[in-house]
């Protein structure tokens, strides 16, 4: 990704005699103002080549982002079942997964995987969700055109915020061995 970063800092001792040697470990990763000011999404000099009675060729995108889409709604309220199933093979997933009512999702954004969600009777479905590859035109990312599409409902002009993510690794600084009397506490599984 063009964002990342890697920084490295000496710290300075509290004795000249024992410097140590710090450093972070982390990752910047997406856009950092959303939406973003290309506003190119709204115009339709490239939707409109697709009107005519055959159809035209799909040219390969420059840039891809990624975004969840809810699927076949006309599901929800069905039961999770091979009648189902079969409706969700025209997604063509790479994946399918089911979650419980309840249950964790786990955000590792696997393209095309389909996430069914059950209801409290873990029998009925709820929604389906896709993880997709969609179009970039005027977008850099997919909550910059979840949030143009809501501008372009609604009529209103979304405040741009800042959408910098870091990712800090603090698994990775605890195997650092190091002698000294500092404890890193880590979170997580």
């Amino acid at each position: 990704m063009d964002n990342q970063k890697s920084d490295i800092t000496v710290l300075p001792g509290d004795d000249p005699t024992k410097l140590r040697l710090g450093w972070t470990i982390e990752e910047h990763v997406g856009a950092f103002m959303l939406p973003s000011d290309d506003n190119s999404c709204y115009e339709t000099d490239k939707a409109d080549k697709f009107f005519g009675t055959q159809g035209s060729e799909v040219d390969k995108l420059r840039n891809k982002v990624w975004t969840s889409l809810r699927q076949l709604e006309f599901l929800s309220g069905q039961p999770w079942n091979n009648l189902a199933l079969n409706y969700i093979m025209a997604l063509r997933p790479s994946k399918i997964r089911v979650i419980k009512h309840g249950g964790m999702i786990t955000c590792d954004a696997l393209t095309w995987r389909v996430t069914v969600v059950l209801k409290e009777d873990n029998r009925t479905i709820d929604y389906i969700e896709q993880e997709c590859e969609v179009g970039s035109i005027g977008a850099n990312c997919g909550q910059d055109l979840q949030l143009k599409l809501k501008q372009q409902q609604t009529g209103e002009k979304i405040p741009q915020f800042d959408a910098s993510l870091i990712y800090i690794n603090p698994y990775a600084l605890v195997r650092v061995e190091v002698e000294n009397d500092i404890h890193i506490p880590v979170s997580g599984p």
